[in-house]
Parts: structure tokens; sequence; C-alpha cells
């Protein structure tokens, strides 16, 4: 829906000065349709949302995937990256 304008660059630089970001940035990618990305494809399915939908409703959705690849939850986009903290630490130690 196009929530990220802009290509690569762009939204690199963007980062860069905006966020101060200085890590290497992933290219854009389509996370539902046609053209979905095969990742997304199987963080979805391996962990379907409310109601078993499978698509990705808003930008900082989070999948939880362990040591061995398995999905083993999904957090919507209103969950706040801290309050997961203690479930990641459970699944860095297993």
């Amino acid at each position: 829906m196009h929530s990220e304008p802009g290509n690569p660059d762009e939204i690199e630089n963007f980062c860069k000065l905006t966020y101060d970001v200085n890590f290497p940035l992933l290219a854009k990618v389509d996370v539902n349709g046609p053209n979905e990305a095969p990742l997304y494809k199987f963080l979805k399915e391996s962990k379907p949302g409310i109601f078993g939908l499978t698509r990705i409703k808003w930008n900082f959705e989070k999948f939880l995937v362990d040591k061995e690849g398995n999905v083993v939850e999904r957090y919507s986009s209103l969950v706040e990256p801290q309050a997961i903290e203690d479930d990641i630490k459970k699944f860095l130690h297993k």
C-alpha cells in the first residue's frame, strides 16, 4: 500500500539521517499479495494471526523464530519490542 515510498538508496539515506542507522538494511519487499517474499509466506503460514488470518496487517508486526527455524510467536504491530524481551530470552536459552 505504498507505506514506504522511495527506492532503496533513498530509504537508506532517510534512515541514516533520521534515525542514525548504521547497520545494513534489507531491500524493500512485498509481505502480502501475489508477489510476497517467500520468507513472509513461510512466517505467516507458520503462525497465522488473529482469526487464523495470514495477512500482515501493518508495519512492525513481529515474528519470533527459535534456533531451529520454527516460528514460535507472532506479535501485532501494537506490541512494543520491549514487551517481548522475556519471550526472546526464553527461546535463547532453550
